[in-house]
């Protein structure tokens, strides 16, 4: 008898499982598709900083310099403003692949995307301790609207930065040394993807360190995450401080009395409006 439920309990667990995992598959499946279709054509045109990013990663796959001459550079140039690595190196392998065109441009950025809509679920899954929460979390994710806009353009480089910090995060509650060092330095590498983590980072970091005190006291793997982080984080600094007190004012909101204009949005040293 005992066996025989034991059969029964190890039968349905597997049901279960299959179960969750068509699930997943379903709704990653789903996200793809509507991140797919007519990619070549929506959104309309080739917008300049996507054949920017395609060109120097062509450039880089050729001769290991960008289009100014730089052997693997960290920080990159392009119409007069500093641009962050992670966008220009990730697309590489697709171009390798594909070739240089509208199509492996922004697929590099859609492959990104349906990453991190697996890695919600699993971080969802590791804090919730709860496969129908993660699973809801995924669907979420993937029909987001605001994640499926920024899925498309080749020039979505905030999707870089969201990868490496889901995949950090993820990783910084690791059991072993190895997965959280590897968390870290993914997560400093949100810095080296996107402005927006030079704000973001600096606050987030203390905010995981002050909420899982506790497990961060009694587990040394997961305080070498942090530090790892917050290392590859002022490298970050060190490498962008200059040009990114540059690129401020030359991208931002600005005014300009003598001809009455107020507050818009301008790339100064190419002279657009």
């Amino acid at each position: 008898m005992a066996q025989g439920k034991r059969v029964e309990e190890k039968s349905r667990l597997s049901t279960f499982f299959t179960k969750r995992t068509i699930i997943l598959i379903l709704i990653l499946a789903a996200g793809a598709i509507l991140r797919l279709y007519s990619l070549n054509t929506v959104p309309p045109g080739f917008h300049r900083d996507e054949a920017l990013f395609g060109y120097d990663a062509y450039s880089l796959l050729k001769t290991g310099h960008d289009q100014h001459g730089r052997f693997l550079p960290l920080s990159f140039e392009g119409f007069g403003i500093s641009e962050y690595p992670m966008a220009f190196y990730l697309k590489v392998p697709f171009i390798a692949l594909m070739g240089l065109n509208v199509f492996s441009v922004r697929f590099s950025v859609v492959f990104i995307s349906i990453i991190t809509i697996f890695l919600i679920y699993k971080l969802a899954k590791r804090f919730f301790q709860d496969e129908a929460t993660a699973l809801l979390c995924t669907f979420v994710a993937a029909f987001s609207s605001w994640h499926f806009f920024m899925s498309r353009p080749g020039y979505s480089i905030g999707m870089y930065g969201l990868m490496f910090l889901l995949l950090g995060t993820y990783l910084i509650f690791g059991k072993t040394r190895r997965q959280t060092v590897i968390g870290g330095i993914c997560l400093g590498l949100t810095c080296f993807s996107y402005a927006a983590y030079f704000f973001f980072l600096p606050l987030f970091l203390p905010l995981v360190f002050g909420l899982f005190w506790k497990e961060l006291k009694t587990d040394k793997n997961k305080r070498w995450g942090i530090a790892t982080a917050f290392l590859v984080m002022l490298l970050a600094f060190a490498v962008f401080w200059l040009p990114n007190l540059k690129r401020a004012p030359q991208a931002a909101f600005w005014a300009d009395d003598a001809r009455g204009i107020l507050f818009q949005w301008s790339d100064k040293p190419v002279g657009e409006i």
